[in-house]
């Protein structure tokens, strides 16, 4: 099985403050991605 995610980002550029939220988000997003998908059936 393979799952396919996007990220959109809107902006081509992004302010100093804005971008340590973007980071944050970006490491969430490989975090996830890398996490184990178990699948159960009832």
């Amino acid at each position: 099985m393979q799952l396919t995610a996007r990220l959109q980002l809107l902006k081509p550029e992004y302010s100093p403050a804005e971008y340590a939220a973007l980071r944050e988000l970006y490491q969430r997003a490989l975090a996830k991605s890398a996490e184990v998908l178990v699948l159960r059936r009832q």
